[in-house]
C-alpha cells in the first residue's frame, strides 16, 4: 500500500528533505494549505516551485489539506479572506494532482454546540465548495473532528460518526466522501468496540485518511503505535470497504532540529510499514 506524510510549504520547498523523504520509503504527500502559504504574498510561484519539487523527487500529492477556520469559530460565522483561501485551494488542487482535499466541518459554538444549527450551517458551506469542486473535478472530504477530554463542554460537530454521515448522506454528491481521523476518532469514546462500530458506519464513505496515535487523553499526533490504537482492528474495517487510498501519516515533528524531524519521518515510514505488514497491506 502506498504511503504519504502531510507536510507544509515550508517543508515542500526544501528539496533535499523531500528526497529523504521518498528515500524513506514514502510514495506521496499530503499538502497542507497552511496559514504561512495563505500569507505569503507569492503564492503561485510558491506553488509551482512545490510542485517542481514533488516530480523532481517522484512524490505524488494524493490529497490535501484544504485551508480551515479555528476549531472554536462559530459555524455562521463567514470570514471571506478564509473563504477565498478555501476557493483557491480547491483552484490549486488539479496542478498538484490532488484528487480529495480533507475539509474541517465547524460547530455551532454560539449557539451551545447546536447539531441541527451545525448541520444546516455545513451542508450550505459544503454545498458552496461544491461549485468550485465540480468545475475542477476535485473531491471534497469532510473529516471527523474529536471530543477532547479536557474539553468536554465542547463537543464537536462531526465528533460523532453518526452526524458525519448523516452529514455527507444529505449533500449526496459523488464528490464529497469523508476524511476519517483515526487520532480524532479515538479520543472520542472510551469503549473500543463504540469505536469500531462508528467507524463502520462511515468507512464506505472515507476517501482519505489521517492516521496518528494518542493514548487517549490528548490529540498527540504522534506516530501509529506510539499511542494506545488497536491498528490490527482499525485497519481491516477500512480496507474491507474498499479504501483505495495512500495511508497518510499526519504526526507532528516540528519544532526539532533538522535531524530530528528526519529521524521521525523515517520512524513513521517504518512504523507504518509494519503495521500495514500486519494486516496483510
Amino acid at each position: 500500500m502506498k504511503k504519504a506524510i502531510q507536510l507544509s510549504d515550508n517543508y515542500c520547498l526544501n528539496l533535499d528533505f523531500l528526497k529523504k523523504i521518498k528515500a524513506y520509503g514514502y510514495d506521496g504527500v499530503d499538502f497542507s494549505f497552511s496559514n504561512t502559504f495563505r500569507n505569503r504574498h507569492n503564492k503561485e510561484e510558491t506553488l509551482e516551485q512545490i510542485i517542481k519539487n514533488l516530480h523532481t523527487t517522484g512524490l505524488t500529492c494524493p490529497q490535501v489539506h484544504l485551508p480551515y477556520y479555528e476549531i472554536f469559530t462559530s459555524s455562521e460565522i463567514y470570514d471571506p479572506d478564509m473563504e477565498q483561501y478555501i476557493t483557491y485551494a480547491l483552484t490549486a488542487m488539479p496542478k498538484l494532482g490532488a484528487s480529495w482535499g480533507a475539509l474541517h466541518p465547524m460547530s455551532a459554538t454560539n449557539f451551545g454546540y447546536n447539531r441541527k444549527r451545525a448541520m444546516e450551517d455545513n451542508i450550505s458551506h459544503v454545498q458552496v465548495y461544491l461549485e468550485t469542486a465540480s468545475k475542477y473535478n476535485v473531491g471534497i472530504a469532510i473529516e471527523n473532528l474529536p471530543y477532547f477530554p479536557d474539553h468536554k463542554e465542547a463537543p464537536f460537530f462531526t465528533c460523532y460518526a453518526q452526524e458525519l454521515r448523516e452529514l455527507v448522506d444529505h449533500i449526496d454528491d459523488p464528490l464529497v466522501g469523508i476524511c476519517w481521523d483515526f487520532g480524532h476518532a479515538f479520543l472520542n469514546i472510551a469503549d473500543e468496540d463504540c469505536k469500531l462500530e462508528s467507524f463502520r458506519t462511515v468507512a464506505d464513505k472515507v476517501k482519505i485518511i489521517h492516521a496518528h496515535d494518542n493514548p487517549c487523553n490528548m490529540d498527540w499526533h504522534l506516530v501509529p503505535s506510539m499511542g494506545s490504537i488497536n491498528w490490527q482492528e482499525q485497519l481491516p474495517i477500512l480496507f474491507n470497504s474498499g479504501f483505495d487510498g495512500y495511508f497518510s501519516l499526519e504526526c507532528n515533528f516540528w519544532g526539532h532540529s533538522q535531524e530530528i524531524k528526519e529521524a521521525y519521518a523515517r520512524f513513521g515510514a517504518q512504523a507504518a510499514d509494519i503495521l500495514l505488514k500486519s494486516v496483510g497491506k
